[in-house]
């Protein structure tokens, strides 16, 4: 780091889930991976990182040392166990209280708050006024849009009460694609533009690279030929019915194995009901329901993959679609988050266009029987620049900014 660049001690608030929770099961997925990968950046940067997470009962210790100059804090507020976010609402002002209470006990001052979700947000409102700090806030996903495309789950009404509240207190607003950004604005404030800025997220391209496919079937004993992967929770804003359809579309004799990756909300119905549809539609022998893995494992997955499918409704951006394509496995996903912007069409995957089941198989087929095809190393090259090392500098960008405009907005209050 140049000696210019000034140091900060920053808050990370997590209130709802763990960064270290187990990915792909209830309320933890991208978000964990994002907040685990962005924090041990910025301390390698030289930045000191606090995590505050909720205690749910699996914390061993208070406070665990993730990386260089980075801690994950747990915090006491509520019962010690997972709790729905709407329940977890009526924890903000402790948790934020809890919080004040550590920054005193170990006499720290912290040049900015970074809030992730909305429980997070109502949090991070607390912690600007008491510490005169900035307060950067990322949605990564907005209530109002998962209501639009998604009948059959529906986000509560303090959700998008709080989303649309807390745009006027923060400093900026991070969102992770252009598409959001439109979103964001359509349905909260089009005169919010200056407060919202655009930085992607990222993939650890250490952790996410190509390897032998066969040497990657053997290892998770997988032997069917050509092979589907979904990765992420089971949830109806997944759209999975429609990739359990796409399967019926192709002659048996040509039908691909799908691998199912995740967990669902254990007081859904979703998971059962995706195994009662397979077995409606005869596919029981062609969709493997895997459950949750750990994240270190998945690269193993989407080498020994053909294609890698998003078939979601709704992403705020599709990380998932860079791991595959990092580890040189071709996606075809519906037409979400960042992804046309990631998707070189009809070379690494494919983006549909209705984003029917009917669609979603025709495009499978083409890109498993295509003779023409992009290397592993040339596929992975694609998505080199989204790094976790230069989406953190493009955040650290943001930070100096929120930064001085509340250095300038105290300024201004003092005369």
């Amino acid at each position: 780091m140049q000696l210019s660049e000034p140091v900060y001690r920053i808050a990370v608030l997590s209130m709802h889930t763990c960064p270290r929770g187990k990915t792909g099961s209830r309320d933890t997925g991208g978000m964990n991976v994002y907040i685990r990968e962005i924090s041990l950046q910025l301390g390698e940067m030289g930045h000191r990182v606090d995590i505050f997470t909720r205690d749910s009962g699996t914390a061993v210790k208070a406070v665990q040392p993730l990386g260089k100059n980075v801690r994950l804090v747990h915090i006491k507020a509520g019962p010690k166990k997972e709790l729905p976010k709407e329940e977890l609402n009526t924890y903000v002002e402790r948790f934020s209280s809890e919080i004040e209470g550590f920054r005193r006990l170990h006499n720290l001052n912290y040049d900015l708050v970074f809030s992730n979700y909305w429980l997070s947000g109502l949090v991070g409102e607390y912690l600007q006024d008491w510490w005169e700090a900035a307060h950067v806030l990322m949605y990564h996903t907005l209530g109002e849009v998962k209501n639009r495309v998604c009948l059959k789950e529906q986000e509560p009404l303090i959700r998008l009460y709080s989303e649309k509240s807390l745009l006027e207190k923060c400093h900026l607003v991070l969102l992770p694609s252009w598409r959001e950004k439109e979103n964001f604005l359509e349905y909260f404030d089009p005169e919010a533009h200056h407060k919202v800025r655009v930085v992607p997220c990222g993939v650890d391209l250490e952790s996410f690279r190509p390897m032998e496919k066969e040497r990657a079937k053997k290892m998770l004993n997988l032997k069917a030929s050509p092979l589907v992967l979904y990765v992420g929770r089971l949830e109806p804003v997944k759209g999975l019915e429609r990739l359990i359809e796409a399967l019926k579309y192709f002659p048996p004799q040509k039908r691909p194995s799908l691998i199912i990756l995740g967990e669902g909300n254990e007081n859904s119905t979703y998971s059962e009901e995706l195994k009662e549809k397979c077995k409606e539609l005869s596919l029981e022998n062609y969709v493997h329901f895997r459950g949750r893995i750990e994240h270190e494992n998945t690269p193993y997955y989407y080498n020994a993959a053909d294609v890698t499918v998003v078939s979601s409704y709704y992403e705020s951006f599709g990380m998932v679609v860079l791991e595959a394509l990092s580890c040189g496995t071709p996606v075809v996903s519906t037409d979400v988050g960042d992804v046309r912007r990631i998707i070189k069409q009809g070379k690494t995957g494919f983006v549909l266009d209705k984003a029917s089941a009917r669609e979603m198989a025709q495009k499978l087929h083409l890109m498993i029987s295509r003779e023409e095809k992009l290397s592993p190393a040339a596929i992975r090259q694609t998505v080199a620049s989204f790094h976790w090392q230069n989406i953190s500098r493009a955040l650290l960008r943001e930070f100096n900014q929120a930064v001085k405009i509340n250095e300038d907005m105290k300024g201004v209050s003092q005369d």
